[in-house]
């Protein structure tokens, strides 16, 4: 099985290059980020973390946590579904309240035995468990139950965990009659150490473009503020990370967003060519539009984009960009 993780630090490209990617009759992607490996108290977290886990209370929190996090990626109810139904139809709510954490993930629905895999993988860690409470415990537990995974055994838990996802994946190829699972998850790169550790023949691609219209689209998003100073930060606190994993990873390729649409064909056959993957005719005929390179310089008045110049000087020297 072929594994290829496309990340970057948002609103970079990712999903165009896993659209274009997902083109090869090899090549099965999903329309959606799947949350598994990398979101807060995902098994990449525990593992990252699993050293410094030197007491009970500590471990067991984060036990309990990366299997509710599991967990809630394929659960519902009859009344968490209709309160989204009524906050996603209302604008004067949607402006107000989140809606259900995870909302509209069943991943059941792309996984067939996504829950079967994953009590499969909590039987494989082999915890010790055992009845006591503590402080942290969760509330009002009837008879709670206290787990522990010693960090001595963190080979044992990058097993059970590659075992987990290549379940999940081989099953989707099998049922798509694909060979190489093409995954998108925004911060990827950031991840890269973990990742890696887990499947070490898999592949990276680091899609980055300009800085300044990675911010222009940024105060924009849901998830990000909308002021550009505090926008900055983040972006700057971003890219220095994931530019120094990438740099360090060898089974990570790089590709720069403009290049890729002012010269697709070029960009891609080396792609693809890294990837293992055959530039197809459906890859070819992708239109992709360069109307969003430059948008900052639109998007923004003249003393935004002095201060952009200023502040990202350093990254944009690093990406290769003109101040």
């Amino acid at each position: 099985m072929n594994l290829t993780f496309i990340g970057g630090t948002g609103r970079s490209g990712t999903s165009i290059t896993r659209k274009l990617l997902g083109c090869s009759g090899d090549v099965a992607t999903l329309e959606f980020e799947h949350r598994l490996l990398i979101d807060p108290d995902g098994p990449i977290e525990f593992l990252k973390k699993l050293e410094s886990y030197q007491d009970p209370y500590k471990t067991d929190l984060a036990i309990h946590r990366m299997f509710d996090h599991l967990t809630s990626l394929d659960s519902s109810s009859p009344l968490v579904t209709l309160v989204d139904y009524t906050i996603k139809n209302s604008a004067f709510l949607r402006k107000r309240f989140n809606l259900s954490k995870y909302s509209g993930w069943r991943l059941s629905d792309t996984f067939e035995n996504y829950s079967e895999a994953v009590e499969t993988f909590k039987a494989r860690l082999s915890l010790s468990t055992y009845n006591a409470r503590w402080a942290g415990s969760p509330s009002f537990v009837y008879k709670n139950q206290m787990h522990y995974f010693s960090k001595n055994k963190r080979e044992s838990f990058v097993s059970a965990l590659r075992e987990f996802y290549e379940t999940l994946v081989s099953n989707l190829l099998a049922a798509n009659s694909k060979s190489h699972f093409v995954e998108d998850s925004t911060w990827n790169i950031c991840h890269i150490d973990g990742l890696s550790e887990v499947f070490p023949e898999a592949r990276f691609v680091h899609i980055y473009r300009d800085p300044r219209d990675v911010i222009s689209s940024f105060v924009q998003q849901s998830w990000m503020p909308s002021d550009v100073r505090q926008v900055v930060t983040i972006y700057g606190d971003l890219i220095t990370d994931i530019l120094d994993k990438a740099s360090a990873n060898k089974n990570c390729y790089s590709l720069k967003f403009e290049n890729l649409v002012q010269n697709k064909n070029t960009e891609l056959t080396s792609l693809c060519a890294f990837l293992g993957l055959e530039y197809s005719e459906e890859m070819k005929r992708f239109p992709l539009k360069n109307a969003n390179i430059g948008r900052y310089l639109e998007d923004f008045d003249s003393a935004t984009i002095k201060y952009l110049n200023q502040s990202l000087a350093s990254q944009l020297e690093r990406l290769g960009y003109d101040s």
